[in-house]
C-alpha cells in the first residue's frame, strides 16, 4: 500500500510523463524502430535514475521500465 508521500511521487512522476510522451514519443519510437532496442527517458534524482517514458524495441529481449520506477544510479546504463 502506498503512503501518502509515495502516492503524491507517483501523481507527479505520470504528470510529468504525460507532458513529456507527447513531444518526446515520435523520437522515442524512431530511435526504438531504427535501433529495435528499447529507449528510455529518464532522469536523475539524486542519487536515483527515476523512469518517465519508455519505448519498446523489436528485440525479443526487452527491458520493461514502470514510470516512477527507481533504480540506483550504479545499476543502470542509464546512470
Amino acid at each position: 500500500m502506498l503512503d501518502a508521500i509515495e502516492a503524491v511521487e507517483l501523481i507527479t512522476t505520470y504528470e510529468i510523463r504525460l507532458r513529456l510522451k507527447r513531444p518526446s514519443g515520435w523520437v522515442l519510437r524512431a530511435l526504438a524502430e531504427r535501433t529495435g532496442e528499447t529507449v528510455n527517458l529518464a532522469v536523475l534524482h539524486g542519487g536515483e535514475v527515476v523512469y518517465l517514458v519508455s519505448e519498446s524495441g523489436a528485440r525479443l529481449l526487452t527491458l520493461r521500465s514502470g514510470v516512477g520506477l527507481r533504480l540506483p544510479v550504479h545499476c543502470t546504463a542509464l546512470g
